[in-house]
């Protein structure tokens, strides 16, 4: 039984886990032991980053994003309702969000291709 657990990740990573295995007490660094380490810092200017997956056959990292701030929410929806006196044409809308393809190059992550969203 302890050995299909120690095969999960999530659960050696968990303090539980190292608490009740004691690995803190016995173990020289035993805070650092099954630690995650941060690898990369990925950053969009334009919105805050709500998902990711990395695909590590490609080496890309997919990335969902959207507008954080609740207040800047609102006001995107706002501006991009349509209301019954506005004319037929589509003026040009505010997007709520983006996916985007991040692919590694010499300089680090770089976006390699977007697609903005307007729509909830």
């Amino acid at each position: 039984m302890l050995k299909t657990f120690i095969l999960m990740p999530a659960v050696v990573n968990s303090m539980e886990f190292r608490q009740f295995m004691e690995i803190i007490v016995n173990v020289p660094n035993g805070d650092d032991v099954g630690a995650p380490s941060c690898m990369e810092t990925l950053q969009d200017g334009k919105f805050g980053i709500r998902d990711f997956v990395y695909d590590e056959d490609n080496q890309a990292i997919f990335t969902v994003t959207e507008e954080m701030p609740f207040i800047s929410i609102a006001d995107t929806f706002i501006t991009n309702a349509r209301m019954p006196w506005d004319s037929g044409t589509e003026g040009e809308a505010v997007p709520l969000g983006a996916i985007n393809v991040w692919k590694q190059s010499a300089g680090g992550w770089k976006i390699a291709c977007s697609e903005y969203s307007t729509r909830a």
